[in-house]
């Protein structure tokens, strides 16, 4: 899961250099929330997943990371990027 992490953080100092951090909040709020609901599914082996424990929460923190990857890669793609102009 670090390749995540790694591929992230471009697109973190991409948003945050540009002045766009609530979409930093969005985006780190919905990786949260997937890690919790996936921590409870897979730790404890709840609504049909398996019970993995500590393997559980590993793959869960993983599957988060990959969530938050594609959803700021989805944003850059989606978002204007037009600078802004001077007041000269």
């Amino acid at each position: 899961g670090a390749w995540a992490t790694i591929l992230t953080a471009p697109l973190n100092g991409l948003f945050a250099g540009t002045n766009r951090t609530r979409v930093l909040l969005l985006t780190d709020a919905v990786a949260l929330s997937i890690n919790a609901a996936m921590d409870y599914l897979l730790i404890f082996g709840k609504w049909g997943f398996p019970e993995w424990g500590v393997a559980g929460a590993a793959l869960a923190s993983t599957l988060s990371l990959c969530a938050k990857f594609a959803l700021l890669l989805f944003l850059s793609g989606y978002l204007r990027w037009r600078l802004p102009q001077s007041e000269d």
